[in-house]
């Protein structure tokens, strides 16, 4: 299924990752006083607080706004992880009231920077549990590290195109979980000032649209975006409301007014509407399958509540965007998984349609089977395309997360100085306890570097964990991942995109530091013979 390749996949080989669990401990919040635990850290030992599944809105109402948690009476017990958003892979989990987030500080009367981790999954699958997989690390570099859920799939991102269900609603639950923050951070010894908002994927591209939406301005000072932003094709719904009206006409409560639709399939029962929608899902995205995840953001019309209402890519250009530091860039081989699971049933419709290699932000009446055609041999050359190889998958990469993550630092860069650009390309030995049998590295396995995982590093696996949160935790607080070059991060000196050269990259291995940028031809080719020649901006990529 395409969730299953989505999204940071934990492969659960849970030990204890805390310690030892000790006393519990209260916090009083501006909505009520809750009930949370102490533990100590594995590795120094450290004090560490933890507050799981803190209700930050009210049990919401289907396919509606979420709104803010109302005050309550006496403790509330936040030493248990309650329910994730509804999802689905081999069965349906979650419930619909699943507006929590946790918290973790290493101390509760300190000013520390925050770091706000917003998951992947595609926008159907994923949660904020930070457990089987640990923010100790960054706990023990000073940080406190908070972690999200929103609703995904059709409860998150059904849309209609109007006021009816204008869409974006998941989105709406992340600003409203950063608004939590902001008015209760200080009471767990964060700085509310010192807010980094951190996404992998889903959740990076999710980061990028909060920079552009204006119901997000001022609800943090930092961002980083691990292989996602809001250009990647893949993080626009382009077929929202096709996908909307026929989930309505399947489940026999189809109506072409969209208000009557919607109040339709809010009766309808949460199983059946997840099982429907994610198959159709399935079906649409095997009908385009470069061309955006069927459930997803959307560019929603004008409205007082709207999160995002004009393209991204005319928001970057403009500069009409909120300006902090960033920090973000890919794996090295980002699809060798996906593309194997996703497109290997769909690669005979490349052959039989050129035109399907066209970026999908291209909307143009140009001659899309000739950029196609072009495509097709800059990459493949003129052998049939039968199956999935190494040739297909870099040239996906291309198209789906290394164009348009360059794309999205040439535009920001030229009003935020402080733009880090970076390639994860480090091979471990945990790849083999994973499984892992690709050539470079694969979506997500980055994550295995920042989180604290129960797996069998090895020494240089530890010494790049090691390097890799401190990176991280060093822009967290001072903006930049490497303020100074020190031994233990390899003497090296990683300038910003400002000001470094577009042939060069800031590679993250075992030994860190510039190399020649190895996708310029690539990218060039995209932007002089694609683009330049059959492209009009604005792109629809938003």
């Amino acid at each position: 299924m395409i969730v299953k390749s989505m999204v940071f996949v934990t492969i659960l080989l849970t030990a204890t990752i805390f310690a030892v669990y000790a006393d519990n401990t209260q916090v009083v919040t501006n909505e009520g006083t809750i009930l949370g635990r102490t533990s100590l850290s594995e590795k120094l030992n450290k004090t560490i607080h933890m507050f799981l599944s803190i209700p930050y809105a009210e049990p919401p109402k289907r396919f509606e706004l979420s709104i803010p948690k109302s005050t309550w009476t006496g403790v509330l017990n936040c030493t248990f992880e309650r329910a994730q958003c509804l999802q689905t892979q081999d069965k349906i989990e979650g419930s619909e009231d699943c507006l929590f987030l946790s918290v973790f500080s290493p101390n509760l009367t300190g000013r520390a920077p925050v770091l706000v981790w917003i998951h992947g999954g595609g926008f159907v699958y994923g949660n904020g549990s930070l457990i089987s997989f640990s923010p100790e690390l960054f706990l023990e570099e000073g940080l406190v590290v908070v972690g999200i859920q929103y609703r995904l799939g059709i409860f998150g991102f059904i849309s209609t195109g109007d006021l009816s269900c204008p869409g974006n609603l998941g989105l709406k639950d992340q600003t409203l979980a950063l608004q939590w923050v902001q008015r209760n951070i200080a009471h767990f010894g964060g700085d509310p000032k010192r807010v980094t908002i951190w996404g992998q994927s889903a959740g990076a591209a999710s980061v990028a649209l909060h920079l552009t939406s204006s119901r997000s301005k001022g609800l943090f000072s930092g961002a980083i975006m691990s292989s996602g932003v809001s250009l990647c094709l893949w993080a626009l719904s382009r077929n929202a409301i096709e996908l909307a009206h026929k989930t309505g006409a399947v489940l026999g409560v189809g109506s072409t007014n969209s208000s009557q639709l919607i109040d339709n399939l809010k009766k309808v029962d949460y199983n059946n509407l997840l099982n429907v929608s994610n198959n159709l899902a399935i079906e649409i995205f095997y009908k385009y399958p470069l061309a955006g995840i069927p459930l997803g953001p959307v560019i929603e019309v004008p409205h007082k509540t709207a999160f995002l209402t004009v393209k991204s890519d005319k928001s970057l250009l403009s500069g009409e965007f909120t300006r902090v530091p960033l920090l973000l860039g890919y794996t090295s081989n980002e699809l060798s998984t996906m593309a194997q699971e996703l497109l290997s049933g769909s690669v005979s419709i490349f052959d039989q349609q050129p035109e399907k290699f066209v970026p999908a932000d291209i909307i143009s009446n140009k001659n899309l089977t000739e950029a196609g055609l072009k495509i097709r041999k800059e990459f493949l050359g003129d052998a049939p395309i039968i199956k999935m190889d190494n040739s297909l998958i870099h040239l996906f990469n291309i198209d789906q997360f290394i164009r348009p993550i360059h794309r999205f630092v040439a535009d920001v860069k030229k009003y935020v100085l402080n733009t880090y650009l970076y390639q994860f390309s480090y091979k471990g030995d945990i790849e083999k306890a994973l499984g892992f049998n690709f050539s470079g590295v694969v979506h997500a396995e980055d994550l295995y570097y920042l989180f604290k995982a129960n797996l069998p590093f090895s020494k240089k696996d530890l010494a790049v964990r090691s390097k890799m949160v401190k990176m991280w935790s060093n822009f967290c607080k001072y903006s930049k991942p490497i303020p100074l070059p020190t031994s233990s991060l390899d003497h090296a000196i990683w300038l910003p995109a400002s000001i470094a050269p577009r042939s060069v990259l800031f590679n993250i291995d075992y030994k860190n530091g510039f190399i020649k940028n190895p996708y310029l031809k690539e990218l060039n080719f995209y932007d002089k013979q694609i683009y330049a020649k059959y492209g009009q901006g604005v792109y629809d990529t938003y």
